[in-house]
């Protein structure tokens, strides 16, 4: 894994978890799964830290696991199987607090998960969780478009089946259909409503101006009431 922190002055740290590291860094244990956390959530208490875990096959240093599943291996047949022993291993400080807020943007493995907008750091995994459910395109549909239109298809090619039944062919929960559909259809409402009367924007909502618009102009006189003008340019119009 590759951790690449990219800073206001040009300077760019990179971490990496394989180039030039030690082979068994968990001497000793029966690791069966290595966790690194990167603690985006608590950034500005913590700095930027890595968190390393091992998970412990029952046996290791973290002795005999006291938690067990039970799984169904054959049909009427069920095997105990141990959970193993997750156990930190240790925590790496990337940034500190106090070079934190001159991050500009953080990628692992090229993946952008976090950057600086306004003079704030945006988290991108939140960011895309809402891009995918709700951001729709001439080239794109968001999932809740795409959940809509696939339950109004499923609806009318199996005639009778219950929503509980068009859930779970989805993979979605029941609660989690009505509400990706009441999203969905609340977005289309706005739309339209949007294509009749136009967006409705933010209170001291700023429009941005062409280019056109930013070119010299002469004054205009407010108080002019030349109504031969204004005719002139209403017929020009038509």
């Amino acid at each position: 894994m590759k951790v690449n922190v990219y800073f206001e002055n040009g300077r760019v740290n990179i971490f990496d978890t394989d180039c030039y590291t030690t082979k068994d860094p968990i001497k000793g244990e029966q690791n069966v799964v290595t966790e690194f956390q990167l603690t985006l959530d608590t950034i500005h208490e913590t700095g930027l830290c890595l968190d390393v875990y091992f998970h412990d096959a029952p046996g290791g240093s973290g002795g005999e696991s006291p938690h067990y599943a039970e799984v169904e291996h054959t049909p009427g047949r069920f095997t105990k199987i141990p959970y193993s022993n997750n156990l930190l291993c240790c925590r790496t400080a990337l940034v500190g607090k106090d070079e934190v807020d001159y991050i500009t943007q953080v990628t692992v493995d090229d993946e952008l998960v976090l950057w600086k907008q306004g003079g704030e750091l945006i988290n991108a995994n939140k960011f895309k969780a809402q891009e995918l459910l709700c951001y729709s395109s001439p080239a794109v549909a968001s999932y809740n478009a795409k959940v809509a239109e696939l339950f109004r298809y499923l609806q009318q090619a199996n005639l009778g089946i219950s929503d509980e039944e068009i859930a779970d062919k989805l993979g979605y929960t029941p609660k989690a259909l009505q509400k990706a559909l009441a999203d969905e259809e609340a977005n289309l409402a706005t739309e339209e409503a949007d294509a009749e009367d136009g967006p409705v924007l933010p209170e001291n909502y700023i429009l941005a101006k062409s280019p056109d618009d930013l070119s010299p102009e002469a004054p205009v006189d407010e108080t002019s009431t030349d109504e031969d003008g204004v005719t002139s340019f209403l017929e020009s119009q038509l």
